[in-house]
């Protein structure tokens, strides 16, 4: 049997949000359990949402909380066994380095032509 993995998806663009969940729920031990379009919704998602993975976009503009680097920082200071995942477009070695020192398990480079 087969351990369950629970997967939050945040993102404010709409297609890459259902991109994305419709992507990990191709494999059978994913479950996603919750989805965010700003900060301030990710928080209340993750505050009242047990998960294992958050699988964020980097730069996601709106709430409370902002985004970017300090969003991740925080996010990884009060969940500190929350693994992170993190779209990005952005292909910066010093950015991936900061992103690794905050807990970022790994980052994807999202390209779009």
């Amino acid at each position: 049997m087969s351990q369950r993995i629970n997967v939050i998806v945040a993102d404010d663009h709409p297609v890459i949000l259902f991109g994305a969940t419709q992507a990990l729920s191709k494999f059978s031990e994913v479950d996603v359990v919750g989805q965010a379009r700003q900060s301030t919704e990710l928080m209340q998602v993750l505050q009242k949402t047990p998960c294992d993975v958050l699988v964020t976009e980097l730069t996601m503009p709106g709430g409370s909380y902002g985004g970017g680097m300090p969003l991740l920082g925080y996010i990884g200071r009060q969940y500190p066994r929350l693994k992170l995942v993190v779209l990005t477009m952005l292909e910066n070695p010093a950015l991936l380095k900061r992103l690794r020192k905050v807990g970022v398990s790994r980052s994807s480079t999202r390209r779009t032509t």
